[in-house]
């Protein structure tokens, strides 16, 4: 998986947005096709989101791609809309909310969250940016995110009920991702468009002790990967 942000420092860009759109060095070589997946192989069976996991020196990584059956639309709403993945039942959020739009196209996010694994739990509160790329191509659309500093005005622009809970304290040292979305028009037909979805996460978790359950976190991203996937088809799905 490459690291889009460490190359090219995105959220520094972000600071220094001033309503020009970002350079096209910002594009993130993960907006693909999964290079490990075959398309018509998913296409047989939609909806159905398949994944990979890797850990190297403890940074965690999670590849899980689908076909569904949805509407385009729907579904880049549902990707792009942060302040409702709690509503949606994304896995680990305990709370998703806009804090600071710095250019267009650009959110920085408050989150908070507990990933638990055994004995082992690690609660995070932190922000991170976001690029979204509402239209990579004529037939695909992304997003990009990567932990951020949280601006100064993050808590006052909480729910006053959040307020109280508001920290900015990472549980993780590297925590970033992408999601994709392409048509697939040759597996489509007029009334089941199929859709092409690609969901990464990258993770390296700043806990002592980490090491010891690799396994099992590599196991639980991987595992959220696909239900990232799955939320997001429900919130967009064709019945066939």
């Amino acid at each position: 998986m490459h690291l889009s942000f460490r190359r090219y420092s995105l959220f520094a860009l972000m600071i220094l947005a001033s309503g020009s759109a970002l350079t096209a060095q910002a594009i993130n070589p993960d907006f693909q096709v999964d290079p490990k997946i075959s398309v018509p192989a998913l296409a047989m069976t939609p909806g159905v989101p398949v994944a990979t996991s890797d850990e190297n020196d403890g940074l965690f990584t999670a590849d899980a791609s689908a076909v569904l059956v949805a509407d385009y639309a729907r579904l880049k709403d549902a990707a792009f809309a942060f302040d409702r993945y709690v509503q949606m039942g994304m896995p680990y959020l305990h709370a998703s909310n806009t804090v600071a739009t710095p250019g267009p196209g650009l959110a920085v996010i408050w989150n908070w969250m507990t990933l638990s694994v055994s004995v082992f739990s690690a609660t995070t509160k932190h922000c991170f940016g976001v690029q979204f790329h509402d239209e990579l191509t004529p037939a695909s659309s992304g997003s990009e995110w990567a932990l951020t500093p949280c601006p100064a005005e993050a808590k006052s622009h909480l729910p006053a009920a959040l307020q109280p809970q508001y920290a900015d304290r990472p549980a993780f040292s590297t925590l970033e991702g992408t999601w994709y979305m392409e048509r697939v028009p040759q597996f489509s037909t007029p009334t089941a468009p199929r859709i092409y979805v690609r969901y990464t996460m990258t993770a390296e978790p700043d806990i002592m002790g980490a090491g010891l359950f690799s396994g099992s976190i590599q196991a639980k991203l991987e595992v959220g990967a696909k239900r990232v996937i799955s939320i997001l088809a429900g919130q967009a799905a064709i019945q066939p």
